[in-house]
């Protein structure tokens, strides 16, 4: 059973107290054994932590014998017990220059740091701090910096975006004085938004290249540590200069799409209008055609008869003419709906970026000419309503109580003037309430 929990560790190091010699090639404890310090070394044993073999005080390496076969009768013997250096699950290091000798990249998943001023550093902890800390920083900075990287081998990666660049895991205890300034922020920006996944790696190769290029190769990762809020700095700004562009390009590019659909929508309305309009024709051939004069009547027709028939040809017309003004005036309020629409989506454009709105402000100003347009095609398609309406009751009424076209001219100009001024103040009325000055 080798699982050992940090509590464990710590727990049989401080009562054991063990001591580097050798120039740090062994750690050993001398203890005197007691019923608590033979089940504490037992326990150690059984977890890896030390040999399996002990040795009393003086005793050479033949004279060692299995920590099982000590009991109660070596109580009082001093006995000499080995810490598994490099082989348990635990790795024992007296500096923090020899664990990132030995795991400059790659932390081991539990150890001790014995002889370091702070103190004696355990990992994992719940807390960590100072050196541990930074070494623990050091790992997530290569970590991200692995994902980005174009290969890698143990301890080294390889960037080939802007020139190849080549990062060995290389670094001393003194790369871990200080925190690494902005590596959150800098973490943060490279895991966020992964449709620029592709992008980021590029900013962060041409970031590299140019921050390392004129550093001697195997002193670039020092140096990075050293100066990393200089290049996380320069980092955030490359990709912020991207992040403005592109959303300038994306922000842009969807307006464009947007004022194309627009477009459409109100070429759409006004080419159903114009081909609604057709009705207006066919209903003018009808009355001017399928009318009769009761007075001038020569097919043998009552009077009553052809006045039905004129009075039902005039309604048919009338109605044509209401039912398609009332579909123009549809049209009309869904022209208003779209120019509120857009310029509601300009106003927020806007505030999202200036810079994109004055790109597309020519895009807006035909648009609006669009609209415009548009509305003075359906008005004057309501003024065409209304002026055939008016015509063809007058031809009905004219057929209908035996007028004919000798009238006098001068009081048939004033009955239409009358009846032109009355359409004008309706014409009015609707462009009031559908056009925009």
């Amino acid at each position: 059973m080798n699982n050992i929990n940090p509590d464990e560790t710590k727990a049989i190091f401080e009562a054991l107290s063990p001591k580097w010699i050798d120039n740090a090639s062994a750690l050993i404890a001398k203890v005197v054994l007691s019923e608590e310090n033979l089940q504490l070394i037992k326990k150690a044993s059984s977890h890896n932590l030390v040999d399996d073999y002990i040795g009393t005080l003086g005793g050479r390496s033949k004279r060692r014998k299995p920590v099982e076969e000590f009991d109660s009768k070596n109580y009082g013997d001093t006995v000499t017990v080995y810490f598994n250096v490099d082989s348990g699950p635990v790795r024992f290091f007296q500096y923090f220059d020899g664990l990132i000798t030995t795991h400059p990249t790659e932390k081991p998943s539990s150890f001790v740091v014995t002889s370091e001023a702070e103190g004696i550093i355990y990992y994992p902890c719940e807390t960590p701090a100072g050196r541990l800390k930074h070494y623990l920083e050091v790992h997530s900075l290569w970590s991200a910096l692995l994902e980005k990287s174009d290969d890698n081998t143990v301890n080294g990666l390889t960037f080939l975006y802007k020139g190849k660049l080549y990062l060995n895991g290389r670094y001393n205890s003194s790369c871990l004085e200080n925190g690494f300034d902005g590596l959150t922020k800098f973490l943060s920006l490279l895991q966020k938004d992964k449709q620029h996944e592709v992008e980021k790696g590029h900013i962060l190769q041409n970031t590299l290249h140019s921050f390392l290029y004129h550093v001697e190769t195997e002193d670039k990762f020092a140096y990075l540590l050293k100066n990393f809020s200089s290049f996380s700095l320069k980092f955030d700004e490359a990709y912020q200069a991207y992040s403005v562009g592109f959303s300038f390009d994306k922000l842009r590019e969807e307006y464009e799409e947007r004022y194309r659909d627009y477009m459409v929508k109100v070429n759409d309305l006004v080419s159903a209008s114009l081909a609604k309009s057709l009705a207006i024709p066919a209903t003018i051939f009808l009355t001017s055609t399928r009318t009769q004069a009761v007075a001038t009547s020569s097919n043998g027709a009552r009077p009553d008869e052809i006045i039905a028939a004129n009075t039902g040809i005039g309604l048919v017309a009338l109605i044509v003419s209401v039912v398609f003004s009332m579909m123009i005036i549809s049209e009309l309020q869904s022209i208003t709906s779209i120019k509120a629409e857009y310029e509601s989506l300009m106003a927020r454009l806007e505030k999202k970026s200036t810079e994109a709105f004055n790109a597309i402000t020519i895009l807006r100003k035909n648009l609006r000419k669009k609209l415009s347009y548009a509305k003075i095609v359906l008005v004057s398609l309501i003024l065409f309503s209304i002026t055939h309406a008016v015509i063809s009751l007058l031809w009905v009424a004219s057929r209908t109580k035996g007028w004919t076209f000798s009238y006098p001219i001068t009081e048939s100009i004033a009955f239409i003037c009358k009846w032109s001024r009355d359409l004008l103040e309706i014409v009015a009325t609707l462009l009031g309430q559908y056009l925009w000055v």
